[in-house]
Order: structure tokens, then sequence, then C-alpha cells
């Protein structure tokens, strides 16, 4: 409670009042940690969210690239009949890393 104006009279409020108003403004000030708190998890969600999507479109971007290496790769096998099974294998392996970098 504030200190009364000079030249007011002062109120003599019962214990009771007065816990009464402390009360409430604790809880009030649990609310609004509270409120705090929430609009906290909710931005961390979002940014979760985003990472998640981010990554989500990563990994689906390095799949489409790998299979088209692979598909390209296929083609040039059947079409030169140059490499060994064995090249290929090995190829395959080092073109699924660079489709990563």
């Amino acid at each position: 409670m504030k200190d009364p104006a000079p030249g007011t009279p002062s109120i003599a409020y019962p214990p009771e009042v007065l816990k009464a108003i402390q009360q409430a403004k604790e809880a009030n000030n649990n609310v609004a940690v509270a409120q705090h708190k929430v609009a906290e998890a909710k931005q961390a969600a979002l940014i979760q969210q985003k990472i998640a999507l981010a990554k989500e479109a990563a990994a689906r971007e390095a799949a489409a690239r790998y299979i088209q290496i692979i598909n390209s790769l296929w083609f040039f096998v059947i079409t030169s009949n140059v490499l060994l099974l064995r090249d290929i294998h090995y190829l395959s392996i080092y073109l699924f890393y660079v489709a990563h970098l």
C-alpha cells in the first residue's frame, strides 16, 4: 500500500485485508511470470519448428540430388559399358558424399 498523501487521514485496515491485498499482489506477479514463460515457450516452439522444416527440406533436396546422380551414373554405365561393377560401387559412394556437401 502507498503512503497516504500529507494532510489526508490514514485508515487502519484490518490485518486480514492487508493480507488479502498482499496475496492479490503476489497472484498478479505469478500470473505475469507464467505469461512470460508461455511466451518464451511459444517462441522456442516456433524456432524448433522452423529448424525441423529446414532440415526436412535439406534432406529431401539431398535425396533428390543423390537419386539424380545415381540415375545419371546408371545411364552412363548402360550407354558406355566402360566401368566395372567395383568402380560403380566406389563412384556411387563418392557421389553420395559429394551430394551431401
